[in-house]
């Protein structure tokens, strides 16, 4: 199990080094070299997965007017320091269709919001086949959704451009907000950042 992967390797002396290393905080050139090689032996392991998208129940608490839809789990990003996509596997994505059942489902129930949600959504439908897009899943929904709000979980700055939010601004019931996630807003942030840090930061444009 993904699991026992994770045991094994944390109990793999010959991984121990680079960790302590890279648990140092040593700036130097040779930590860096180290810290690399141990996320590359990491990302190896990387656990394909077979099960294919696990739905969760749809919904919300007993009394509240905004569910939870959760359409892709998953992340293939990678970043520095970060265990989700060894904890989580590869992207994985609800299909178009079940995605409009579910939300007809929950304004069936009542609900006036509902929140697209995942580990990465920003790259829902890479794994598709066809393969689709965010944009494809947004309009889908909101389609579905009536005149019940739709709203998006966080995402991948760099999924933020004029194509992608002159798409979305056609749909008249999605939120007008995006929430971002990212470590810092600023341009110049990477040159003071530790070199075990620095390369590898997924919202940097």
């Amino acid at each position: 199990s993904f699991g026992t992967t994770l045991t094994a390797m944390a109990q793999d002396e010959s991984a121990a080094p680079a960790t302590e290393q890279v648990a140092a905080a040593d700036n130097s050139a040779a930590v860096v070299a180290e810290e690399g090689g141990l996320h590359k032996e990491l990302k190896t392991k990387f656990i394909e997965g077979d099960a294919g998208f696990m739905s969760l129940p749809a919904g919300g608490l007993h009394g509240r007017t905004r569910a939870l839809l959760k359409v892709e789990d998953g992340c293939e990003n990678f970043c520095t320091y970060c265990i989700i996509p060894f904890a989580r596997g590869k992207i994985r994505s609800m299909r178009l269709e079940d995605a409009e059942a579910q939300t007809r489902a929950l304004c069936a129930q009542g609900f006036r919001e509902i929140v697209l949600t995942g580990i990465e959504i920003s790259a829902y439908g890479s794994d598709l086949t066809p393969k689709h897009t965010l944009c494809d899943l947004v309009e889908c929904v909101c389609k579905a959704a009536g005149e019940t709000r739709i709203s998006l979980g966080s995402l991948k700055p760099t999924i933020i451009d004029d194509a992608f939010c002159e798409r979305l601004s056609k749909m008249e019931n999605l939120c007008r907000h995006f929430h971002l996630s990212m470590q810092s807003g600023c341009t110049d942030a990477a040159s003071h950042e530790p070199p075990l840090y620095r390369g590898r930061r997924r919202s940097s444009r």
